[in-house]
């Protein structure tokens, strides 16, 4: 029975460093071809493997992209309960904005991953409903951590909250883009002023 054990967490660890090792390749080989260019035979090759071992942990590319948000992304509702706390006293731009361009920084030290991150939930439904979901998560502990009464109000701060979210994980990738006509700073500084404004209003 304990050899058993032994061998059932062996299979285990081999199965997880595998699974860790296509999404590793996967992460580069989408940051450097892009999403839609990027076919499984490229994912296999980046992890060294073969087609079958790939479809023993998943069944497309897009399973692969929902796996790395999963791992990139694991606790949206993390960085929103971080972001109300940051806002509980009232709206600090300055705090606010340092936040905002930290986050711009890491995200575009791999902006050919987010673009293609952007790519794929337009075109594969999967992708989008994850990030859709995660979001949707994230608002709920925002409108939480505010205390919107009444319906109308907590149904217009949702609606808003969403929205910016929304435009705020888009809006790091632009700056990245060939010919792009906005900086990082100023969509930094565009973005704080949008959720300082949101804020104020819900109180």
């Amino acid at each position: 029975m304990a050899d058993a054990r032994k061998q059932s967490r062996l299979q285990d660890k081999k199965r997880n460093l595998t699974r860790s090792v296509l999404l590793d390749g996967a992460y580069e080989t989408f940051e450097a071809k892009g999403y839609v260019a990027t076919t499984i035979d490229d994912l296999t090759a980046a992890a060294g493997c073969g087609r079958a071992t790939f479809y023993l942990h998943f069944n497309s590319k897009s399973q692969v992209m929902v796996a790395l948000l999963e791992r990139e992304f694991p606790d949206l509702g993390a960085a929103a309960a971080h972001l109300s706390e940051l806002l509980a006293d009232g709206v600090d731009s300055g705090a606010l904005m340092s936040d905002l361009a930290a986050t711009a920084a890491e995200w575009g030290a791999h902006a050919g991953w987010w673009r293609a991150v952007q790519v794929a939930r337009l075109t594969d439904p999967d992708v989008e409903q994850w990030l859709v979901t995660r979001l949707g998560d994230a608002v709920d502990v925002m409108q939480t951590a505010f205390a919107i009464r009444g319906t109308k109000a907590r149904k217009r701060f949702r609606a808003r909250c969403y929205a910016l979210g929304d435009l705020t994980m888009s809006a790091f990738s632009i700056p990245a883009q060939a010919g792009a006509q906005v900086s990082e700073a100023d969509l930094v500084e565009y973005l704080t002023e949008l959720w300082a404004e949101l804020i104020a209003s819900s109180r």
